[in-house]
């Protein structure tokens, strides 16, 4: 009877070890898209990068908005994008990868409303010597890389839509929208979990990151669509990433020498169904 006492406790503990290993990642509840925005409080946060997430979808289109903190991450965005990845199984295998960025040749033709010409430094701070805050910008990423498929946004008609804009309070933050038939979901009652990377290229192939993901249905999407993109939000926090997920493209130094990670973070959602 002592060694059977003894064998339950073990299992127990050994249970109870492996219960805390599986579950990691933060869980947010998303909202049903009324075409209005955003819900004000966010749907989640990462302490240790401080970004913040909104999460809302309707019956096709799953729409995400994060706050990009810290102004070298907010550069690197600007430069070279972000990249998504989806995960139906609730792990972070990078199943399904997308990334927004702007094309090469148009990066200085078009800077974003509000930043200095190519060539100008910042305005400098009277007594710090530092860059001066930034005045309001934005702008629209018009190119997108879905499963090694690359989309002209400009040229072609798609249903991906992602933007950038960094308001009047100092908050920048990036809006994507996705069609949720690419991410082989079988239902609005899956759990879907999102991966969100932002890397500093130098010297990198021109467009941005290529993440291509795994197998799964669904190619790049035809067709118009409202995007639904609503206000901004988020708040303060470092520059540091997360732990590095299970393999997939994209990882800092994998395709490019010289990429640096900025920032990764994940988390689980729970998809929406109409009241």
């Amino acid at each position: 009877m002592k060694r059977l006492g003894k064998f339950k406790l073990l299992v127990a503990v050994l249970s109870s070890a492996l219960a805390g290993c599986t579950s990691t990642l933060v869980v947010s509840q998303s909202h049903w898209h009324r075409g209005t925005g955003f819900e004000a409080e966010a749907s989640g946060n990462d302490e240790k990068t401080g970004i913040n997430w909104w999460v809302s979808n309707d019956s096709s289109m799953l729409y995400l908005k994060f706050s990009v903190p810290g102004r070298s991450t907010q550069d690197a965005v600007m430069k070279d994008g972000y990249a998504l990845y989806f995960d139906k199984t609730g792990e972070k295998k990078k199943q399904d990868g997308l990334s927004f960025s702007m094309k090469q040749d148009k990066k200085q033709d078009k800077r974003p409303q509000g930043r200095p010409p190519v060539g100008q430094r910042p305005e400098m701070s009277e007594n710090q010597g530092e860059p001066g805050p930034r005045p309001e910008m934005s702008g629209i990423f018009n190119q997108a890389t879905w499963k090694g498929i690359t989309i002209d946004m400009d040229m072609e008609r798609t249903d991906f839509a992602s933007s950038f804009k960094l308001d009047s309070s100092g908050v920048f933050a990036c809006i994507a929208s996705v069609p949720l038939r690419n991410m082989s979901l079988f239902s609005l009652q899956d759990s879907l979990a999102i991966g969100i990377e932002i890397t500093q290229k130098s010297g990198a192939t021109p467009g941005g990151g290529q993440p291509q993901g795994g197998p799964g249905k669904g190619g790049a999407p035809g067709g118009g669509g409202g995007s639904g993109m609503g206000g901004m939000g988020g708040g303060p926090g470092g520059e540091s990433g997360g732990a590095p997920p299970e393999g997939g493209p994209g990882e800092a130094g994998s395709n490019d020498e010289s990429s640096t990670l900025k920032a990764r973070i994940w988390f689980i959602t729970h998809l929406a169904i109409p009241d």
